[in-house]
């Protein structure tokens, strides 16, 4: 498990995200890929979610729903304190849970320039 990968595991259960859910894995991964190939950034979501379902043998809609399921339960559970601590003002707490792309480019931000 590398550097990031951690990093990434140990911020997601901060948010409140549960490792039970499979999608914990394909956020997790989609967070680290992200960060570790900065050009995959400007891709489609649909494309990391291919990518994802090709590594864990599934279809790119899986993915995307079970990321999907990740956030909102999440999202439900996690305090208003942790939302603005790592988003900052970028999130409106009050409001449904963030889309995937949302969710998944304020946690790359936040690597960004807090390393």
């Amino acid at each position: 498990m590398s550097k990031n990968e951690k990093e990434v595991g140990l911020l997601l259960h901060r948010l409140g995200v549960s490792s039970k859910y499979c999608g914990f894995e394909f956020l997790s991964s989609c967070v680290t890929i992200l960060l570790e190939n900065e050009s995959y950034r400007h891709k489609s979501m649909n494309f990391l979610y291919e990518e994802l379902a090709k590594k864990y043998n599934c279809t790119a809609k899986c993915v995307e729903r079970n990321i999907r399921t990740c956030i909102y339960s999440s999202w439900n559970k996690v305090s208003y304190n942790t939302v603005n601590e790592v988003f900052g003002s970028t999130m409106n707490y009050v409001e449904e849970s963030p889309s995937n792309r949302e969710f998944i480019m304020n946690l790359l931000d936040f690597f960004k320039f807090n390393k």
